[in-house]
């Protein structure tokens, strides 16, 4: 039963923004998202189980033009099957190694799978605050 639910939390990642200090006006200092945070709702990158014994991760590079201290993420992320709420997950904010994610976590939160809408929908996007502010 256990590998049956590990199905069930396969996701969908659309984009991502990082904010600024809430101290400093806020600025976007990396997006893959359209005007006003729209996104592709039919399509996105398998994370999770894709069904074929291998487990999936996505992130994006980014450099920086300036120092920030992170105030929030914001992520646009389905779950696949109708009517199956994914199990809880985690979300890293990890340093760069060699253009893949490295192995210092920056910072990293627990999403509730009730958080997620449907593939397919237009649901808000979900935005993770910073509490250390790396």
């Amino acid at each position: 039963m256990k590998y049956f639910k590990t199905i069930l939390t396969a996701l969908t990642f659309a984009a991502f923004v990082i904010g600024g200090s809430p101290v400093e006006a806020a600025s976007s200092i990396f997006t893959n998202f359209g005007a006003g945070q729209s996104y592709n709702i039919r399509a996105g990158n398998p994370i999770g189980n894709a069904f074929d014994g291998n487990t999936y991760a996505e992130s994006d590079s980014f450099v920086s033009g300036s120092n920030f201290n992170l105030a929030s993420i914001s992520l646009a992320l389905s779950y696949v099957f109708p009517g199956s709420v994914p199990d809880d997950f985690n979300v890293a904010l990890r340093n760069n190694s060699g253009d893949a994610p490295g192995a210092t976590v920056l910072e990293a939160w627990t999403v509730h799978g009730s958080a997620l809408g449907g593939l397919g929908t237009n649901h808000s996007v979900l935005t993770l605050i910073s509490v250390s502010t790396p």
